[in-house]
């Protein structure tokens, strides 16, 4: 499981918006750093207007899905790549 990218990304995800949370981040930058989502939701809106849970929600669900695709990309190739020494 700590070999895992879903963990470590979702896991520095949740850390920063916690941060953010207890008011250590009050002016968003390391939030606004992170999070992807974030950058997307800001173009169409001023972020103080967008409700942070929902900006916390996204960010945590975006990093958990990045992890998760990166984590089975690596499986894939991996897979493919013991299949093919097998094979010789």
């Amino acid at each position: 499981m700590l070999k895992k990218f879903t963990f470590w990304f979702t896991a520095v995800a949740a850390l920063v918006c916690f941060f953010n949370a207890i008011g250590y981040d009050r002016d968003n930058m390391l939030l606004m750093s992170v999070s992807i989502p974030g950058w997307f939701m800001e173009m169409f809106l001023d972020i103080h207007y967008i409700h942070r849970h929902i900006v916390y929600a996204s960010t945590i669900l975006f990093w958990l899905l990045a992890g998760y695709f990166l984590d089975r990309t690596l499986e894939r190739r991996g897979d493919t790549r013991s299949s093919s020494k097998s094979d010789k």
